[in-house]
């Protein structure tokens, strides 16, 4: 069974993390600057380690920029 588009597979593609955020009310735009930061950043955390779920960091970065 594949991972793929599930948030487990890092680097995603920018199609998914465009879906990602139209899914969640967010527009396209948006989906590309987390895709372009998190590209510059090698698609790492804070702390130097490879995401393990971009889905669940997407999140976090819609949550916020809604608060």
């Amino acid at each position: 069974l594949s991972s793929e588009g599930y948030g487990k597979c890092v680097p995603p593609l920018l199609s998914q993390v465009a879906i990602y955020f139209i899914q969640k009310g967010r527009s396209e735009a948006e989906a590309n600057c987390f895709y372009e930061y998190f590209s510059a950043r090698k698609w790492e955390n804070s702390r130097g380690s490879l995401l393990k779920d971009w889905k669940m960091t997407a999140w976090e970065w819609i949550w916020n920029r809604m608060n």
